[in-house]
């Protein structure tokens, strides 16, 4: 523990350098009305000789830093911190593939909590649609947070400019741990992550505090976030996910899925940029979820591609079961899913049926100006701001969000011109935003 100081809620920040493997060297701070904390005093302490491989002398020091807290916060060297690779790739093409991949690791994880709490449950008919459904919220509620926490200053939904946030509860302090090596089972198979999202989740629906904070006391220590009271991050959306321990190596695998980009050639790994993706971005990779299903595979499936295709995992595939896969040469097969496998693949009679496609956003912006073109001549600011905009077909709003963007740029140009007055570019994109 480095330091404590009082919040103007009226709990005591601790700021902490951990010691485990997990997130050794790392800085956090965290809140005791948040986090149960527990102090280790040296009389309830017994010593016991160390000879593994992690055991470093320095710690056996009598000035040695204590652990304090049950989730540990320290850092490993990080491999993207170098300047060469700390660098943002904002791959939409990345994040859908990530978050399909996602999904069935999610998916899998509930399924091995599942046979070993209640087996039956697998053979419901509606099991499958269920867990996809929940896997999919599931995964909404990272993106959203990768999204506004990237954007913190812009947006303001989240307290990102404060050390308690930041470094003790933000999904951004699980990114850095991306890459952490898991090299025990208590590592593997232990449930800090879990426990962390579980935290944030609760934080972003409800608010923190829930009293009210004196208007004079010190808010430099802690943090003030107000609950979104969203249905996204109701518990109630998820509830299978919710029961199941998810273990660290399978949510520091979805978190990286998310976080990575997808080296082409001779590219390197790089962080996705999640400040430089746009709404449209962001709705193409929804839009691209819904084209997928969630099944189980009954029987072996070979998952197979044309051959020149077999190591682009964005290339058009087929399952095909085992009665029919000597029709295939070896070089078509990718992989083999056993029985009981969850898969969140393509759909595309669904898809067809239901009319969901997502529109380019090169489309979007040509259609939205040429539409736009007949009601902006002769229109005064304020009239801009009396128009109401309806898409019929609103999907994920691609048009809607378009439109919006456009005719902000179209006001604030005929107000600045009506004024006699120039907003400053970087007053520009709050005035925009507004």
């Amino acid at each position: 523990m480095r330091a404590v100081r009082a919040t103007a809620a009226g709990a005591a920040e601790l700021h902490v350098v951990g010691l485990s493997s997990l997130v050794q060297g790392r800085e956090a701070v965290f809140l005791d009305d948040l986090d149960l904390i527990e102090t280790l005093r040296p009389e309830d302490t017994d010593l016991v000789h160390d000879d593994s491989s992690h055991c470093r002398p320095g710690r056996l020091r009598p000035d040695a830093p204590l652990h304090l807290g049950h989730r540990d916060a320290t850092r490993r060297p990080d491999p993207l911190a170098d300047p060469s690779h700390r660098h943002a790739i904002a791959v939409t093409t990345d994040l859908k593939r990530g978050a399909r991949e996602a999904i069935e690791q999610l998916a899998d994880e509930v399924v091995h909590h599942c046979r070993q709490a209640d087996p039956s449950i697998l053979d419901h008919p509606e099991f499958a649609e269920r867990l996809t459904r929940e896997c999919v919220v599931f995964l909404h509620r990272l993106l959203f947070l990768f999204y506004i926490e990237a954007r913190g200053a812009e947006l303001g939904v989240v307290p990102m400019h404060t050390d308690a946030y930041r470094r003790g509860y933000s999904l951004a302090a699980l990114r850095d741990l991306e890459l952490v090596p898991l090299d025990t089972p208590a590592e593997r198979d232990g449930h800090y992550f879990a426990a962390s999202l579980k935290l944030l989740f609760r934080l972003i629906q409800r608010g923190y505090p829930e009293a009210p904070v004196p208007a004079h006391f010190d808010h430099s220590a802690g943090f003030a976030l107000s609950g979104l009271r969203s249905e996204l991050f109701d518990d109630a959306r998820t509830p299978m996910l919710s029961a199941a321990r998810l273990r660290n190596h399978v949510l520091q695998a979805v978190v990286r899925r998310l976080s990575l980009s997808h080296p082409q050639g001779k590219q390197r790994v790089g962080r996705i940029a999640y400040a430089q993706l746009g709404i449209n971005q962001l709705g193409a990779v929804h839009e691209g979820l819904l084209s997928f299903t969630g099944c189980f595979a009954r029987e072996d499936l070979y998952e197979v591609r044309a051959a020149a295709d077999r190591d682009d995992d964005d290339a058009r595939t087929w399952f095909v079961g085992h009665s029919n896969i000597s029709s295939y040469s070896p070089d078509e097969i990718v992989r083999v899913h056993p029985p009981g496998k969850f898969l969140y693949r393509l759909a595309g009679r669904d898809r067809e049926r239901s009319g969901s496609y997502y529109t380019p956003e090169v489309l979007t912006r040509c259609l939205t100006r040429y539409s736009l073109a007949e009601r902006l001549p002769g229109a005064s600011a304020d009239d801009i701001l009396r128009w109401t905009i309806c898409e019929p077909a609103m999907g994920s709003g691609a048009f809607l969000n378009e439109a919006i963007d456009q005719l902000a740029d179209a006001y604030l140009a005929r107000k600045q011109a009506e004024l006699g007055r120039t907003i400053g570019p970087e007053q520009y994109p709050h005035e925009r935003q507004r």
